[in-house]
């Protein structure tokens, strides 16, 4: 995978710079979606039990920063740390850009209609 695109983005308040991969692979999208299927309860009929503890959400949204992002500010240690410390405009923006590429948009957009 060492020739995988990749993409960077500057942070609105405080620049940080920060390099992300441009697509997921299947393995790495897997292991997103298995924060949510690790959680969900099937009983023995067979019926999927609807009950799922909201906190789920941030830990895939970990795992999605994890999975994501190569460097900030040319730093590769501890990154999600690095991403929880971000201002919050700063996060959520990044995160923003995260679940573009998780769902292949940034891929999308640069093929032509």
């Amino acid at each position: 995978m060492a020739d995988r695109e990749i993409k960077e983005i500057i942070t609105p308040v405080d620049k940080h710079k920060v390099i992300i991969k441009t697509y997921l692979t299947g393995r790495e999208y897997r292991e997103i979606e298995n924060v949510f299927l690790r959680q969900a309860k099937v009983n023995t009929s067979g019926e999927q039990s609807s009950e799922i503890d909201g906190s789920i959400i941030r830990v895939a949204e970990d795992k999605l920063i994890e999975q994501s992002i190569i460097s900030i500010d040319g730093k590769t240690e501890n990154i999600l740390n690095l991403v929880l410390d971000f201002k919050n405009v700063d996060f959520s923006y990044l995160i923003e850009e995260l679940n573009e590429m998780k769902y292949g948009e940034i891929e999308a957009k640069k093929k032509p209609q």
